[in-house]
């Protein structure tokens, strides 16, 4: 009887392990003393993703409120850190639209100066795109402080 309960232990285990969905790969942003680690506005592990709509969801997302915000002095660096798996495909961040680089990046850290801008209540997204076959789009607020 013990045998039959040890088996039916094991079985529901695996039938709920098999269940669990991997999560998709993470992207941490930071500035000063502050990070947020955000999750994707888009994900897909087949990059079955429109990357151009889902940039234009993020806009939207983040001028809503709806997305993480961090506070960014102007002229402060802003560090971007992506798991391996993005940066193996490669991968390019964006800040209100423009790429802050030409060239797909392959290295899982990034970091650029916040450009001198006028506080803005919508704040500006920063988001980065994953190129390779997992494609994503993550987004955050940044909200210039004086």
């Amino acid at each position: 009887m013990k045998k039959v309960a040890a088996v039916a232990v094991a079985l529901a285990a695996t039938a709920a392990l098999a269940a669990c969905e991997k999560p998709p790969p993470g992207v941490t942003v930071f500035t000063g003393t502050s990070s947020q680690r955000i999750a994707p506005i888009c994900f897909s592990w087949e990059g079955q993703i429109n990357a151009e709509e889902c940039l234009t969801q993020a806009a939207t997302a983040a001028a809503d409120g709806q997305t993480k915000t961090l506070d960014v002095v102007a002229e402060n660096v802003v560090g971007i850190s992506v798991d391996p798996s993005i940066a193996e495909a490669g991968w390019y961040p964006t800040i209100a639209g423009q790429r802050l680089s030409q060239e797909s990046l392959t290295t899982t850290y990034f970091r650029f100066t916040f450009p001198r801008v006028p506080a803005n209540p919508q704040g500006y997204p920063l988001a980065v795109v994953s190129e390779g076959e997992e494609k994503g789009v993550w987004t955050v607020r940044m909200d210039v402080q004086s």
